[in-house]
């Protein structure tokens, strides 16, 4: 009953693609899952959703996946699956990248990043609970960061996930 977010790239782009997700409790309380800030997540407490497999070089087969406690989805009211490039010219085409989130009782929703748009973050899909029922939903929509804001900044307050963002880095 567990939810998949994985994210593959191609081994020779030689940027870093990152995945991760922006997520509103039940309760109201907003936060971030994402490799920026070590913010890990956790599957078993809240925010019952995990990250794992950051992949500097963009070489790791595998890529990166988010984990999402299925058993606990009434703990949760929305997420906003997004991709950004943390290192490496954002160039999406190169990165031959794709998301696929799988959901059980419910077809893959796959997106292709092969816009070639410079902006370096891309929000995918929300996934939301509606009275216990999942609803998947493509968005598949760039953001560029600009002097007055960062591309989570425009992204949170696109999605009005009500975040406050500060810079940080993987090391």
């Amino acid at each position: 009953s567990n939810i998949l977010a994985g994210a593959r790239t191609s081994k020779r782009s030689g940027i870093d693609l990152d995945l991760g997700c922006m997520f509103q409790m039940a309760d109201g309380t907003p936060g971030c899952v994402q490799a920026l800030g070590n913010s890990w997540g956790n599957f078993n407490g809240a925010p019952f959703v995990h990250l794992e497999g950051d992949d500097r070089s963009g070489a790791n087969t595998e890529g990166e996946n988010l984990f999402i406690n299925g058993d606990q989805l009434s703990q949760i009211k929305r997420m906003l699956i997004f991709t950004f490039i943390y290192e490496g010219a954002p160039n999406w085409a190169v990165t031959n990248g794709a998301v696929t989130i799988e959901a059980p009782g419910q077809a893959p929703v796959e997106v292709r990043l092969d816009n070639g748009t410079d902006a370096s973050m891309c929000a995918i899909a929300m996934i939301e609970n509606n009275g216990g029922q999942l609803q998947i939903t493509k968005v598949v929509e760039y953001f560029s960061p600009t002097r007055a804001a960062s591309g989570h900044e425009l992204m949170n307050n696109r999605f009005g996930f009500g975040l406050r963002f500060k810079a940080g880095t993987k090391d």
